[in-house]
């Protein structure tokens, strides 16, 4: 439960990291006066465009990590055995040694 807990506060951190980040990033980009409280009819179209863009980017960035986390996670799988297999190998083949 504590490690659900851990996990979804991280992911709402990041989420929050990642809307700051498009939120001053299209603002700086955007917003070329501060003579009114309100964006120009052109400020506001480019916020839209620049949000927009970074939450496309952010979409496909996450599908491609879905598809290849599962592909990545199997090949470090299958390392991690290896080197285990190849570790208890020399090991045996140290244990006959030592016993002479």
């Amino acid at each position: 439960m504590a490690g659900d807990l851990a996990a979804n506060v991280r992911q709402f951190k990041d989420f929050l990291e990642l809307y700051n980040h498009i939120s001053e990033r299209c603002f700086n980009f955007c917003v070329m006066g501060f003579n009114d409280r309100t964006l120009t009819e052109t400020e506001s179209n480019c916020v839209d465009r620049c949000v927009m863009k970074h939450i496309n980017v952010n979409h496909k960035i996450m599908s491609v990590y879905t598809e290849l986390q599962p592909i990545y996670m199997q090949r470090r799988i299958d390392e991690m055995s290896q080197q285990m297999e190849a570790a208890l190998e020399a090991q045996q083949v140290d244990a006959p040694q030592q016993q002479v």
